[in-house]
């Protein structure tokens, strides 16, 4: 039981790790009008094929 809480909290720990490397990689680099663009297009084309 231990070693599995001990597992979780180190699950836990490495993902924060890689969250905060993600959010300062952003920060440094944030999505321009470019990318912002391309991913509402693709986004409006995956949503289409939806049945609302």
């Amino acid at each position: 039981m231990i070693q599995d809480a001990l597992r979780h909290w180190l699950d836990s720990q490495a993902h924060a790790t890689l969250v905060r490397e993600y959010e300062a990689g952003y920060r440094r680099k944030p999505e321009g009008r470019r990318e912002t663009k391309a991913a509402e297009a693709a986004a409006v084309r995956l949503l289409a094929t939806e049945d609302w």
